[in-house]
Formats: structure tokens, C-alpha cells, sequence
């Protein structure tokens, strides 16, 4: 599933051949909580039985399906309730949740993410390893500028 909420429809014009539900988010200028809270209180009314939600965002380019994986398999392994992408000396996302923690996740402000809920409960939280999360391309700038120093270096 995918929260879109600021330009909607190029967003939705480029992912839609994806085998992806869409969930619009029209109060998307309140903040990623409310992003957040949109796609779950959806989730919930679609498939009430979630046991988990993996939360991530878009613009983490270094993000591979290996890590994916690991923050999967951590959950089973370890039962933690949060399992959250270390890096930059602190936990993020992506992350996944388990059910027990859906509750403060819908209670977050809306100017707020799941980090809130992630650093509020450091004792239920397991983190991974994840090299370059603290890379994020908000423009197509900075898109070209990553670009051409991953050039060089090849």
C-alpha cells in the first residue's frame, strides 16, 4: 500500500502498474503522521487481522529488498514488538510494527512519524544495521548530484 498525498497524480501516473493498493491522503500538509495514520486506519479497515506494518518512505534510494528482508526475519526471530533501520546513530525507517504497538501509531501528531514511537520505547525496540539510511533524495537535484559522485566512483 501507498499513502500519496503532494502531487498526487504524477505520483500515482508512475506506480500505477504496480501491483499496489493507492490510499490518498488529502490532509497531507498536516505532516507524515497523518500520512501514516491515513494508510493504517485503511489497512485495519481492509484486513483487520494485521499482525505487522513495515513503514518506509520514498526517498531512501540505498534501500534494497535485502534489507527488507532483514528487518523481516529479525521480527520472527526476536519477537520484538518494533524492529527499526539504524543509522546516523539513531533508529528509523524503515521499520516494522508489530500490532501491539498500532494503537500509539494512530495516536501520533500529524506533524509527526513513527520515530516518536520508536524512540519512546527503546526496551521493545531491535535495531538493523542500515548503511546509507541517512541518505535521502528529496528533489531531483539532489537526485543528479547522487548520481554523478556514484559515477565517479565507478
Amino acid at each position: 500500500m501507498v499513502v500519496l498525498g503532494a502531487q498526487e497524480k504524477e505520483h500515482r501516473s508512475v506506480i500505477a502498474h504496480l501491483p499496489i493498493q493507492i490510499v490518498l491522503n488529502p490532509n497531507w500538509e498536516d505532516g507524515m503522521g497523518s500520512s501514516l495514520k491515513k494508510g493504517l486506519r485503511h489497512l485495519l479497515n481492509i484486513q483487520p487481522e494485521t499482525q505487522a506494518i513495515m513503514i518506509m518512505v520514498c526517498d531512501q534510494p540505498l534501500l534494497t529488498s535485502s534489507h527488507l528482508d532483514k528487518i523481516i526475519a529479525v521480527y520472527k526471530q526476536t519477537q520484538k514488538s518494533i524492529v527499526a533501520s539504524h543509522y546516523a546513530d539513531s533508529a528509523g525507517v524503515p521499520a516494522l510494527f508489530d500490532k501491539s504497538v498500532f494503537s500509539e501509531l494512530l495516536d501520533i501528531d500529524d506533524n509527526l512519524g513513527a520515530k516518536k514511537v520508536i524512540n519512546r520505547h527503546p526496551e521493545i525496540v531491535e535495531a538493523v544495521d542500515f548503511y546509507g539510511g541517512e541518505i535521502d533524495l528529496d528533489t531531483r537535484i539532489e537526485y543528479l548530484e547522487m548520481s554523478s559522485q556514484i559515477r565517479k566512483k565507478t
